[in-house]
């Protein structure tokens, strides 16, 4: 898996921080997969709307991290992100 590791401390970040950096760890990494369709479900309805255009990044730190993720996303054939409630997203339950 070309060294990444799929777990690591990202530090003293909010969960909305850290929601967009597990999401750059995944676009790098099937990136370098050499991925061309991405499809991403996520229980962060912040980070679904903004990525589809429906919410603005107030933020500064997260306008950072959106701009990056903006940049990668341009790089796949097809790339979609489906928002999952947190209730119904069991994987989600199982990292926790």
């Amino acid at each position: 898996m070309n060294g990444f590791k799929l777990v690591e401390d990202v530090g003293a970040v909010t969960n909305n921080q850290a929601e967009y950096m597990a999401l750059l760890k995944a676009l790098n990494l099937a990136l370098a997969e050499k991925v061309n369709t991405v499809k991403v479900y996520s229980d962060s309805e912040l980070l679904v709307r903004q990525l589809a255009g429906e919410y603005r990044v107030k933020d500064p730190q997260l306008r950072k991290l959106h701009k990056e993720v903006s940049r990668l996303v341009k790089r796949f054939e097809k790339f979609s992100v489906q928002w999952v409630p947190r209730e119904k997203n069991e994987a989600g339950k199982l990292l926790a």
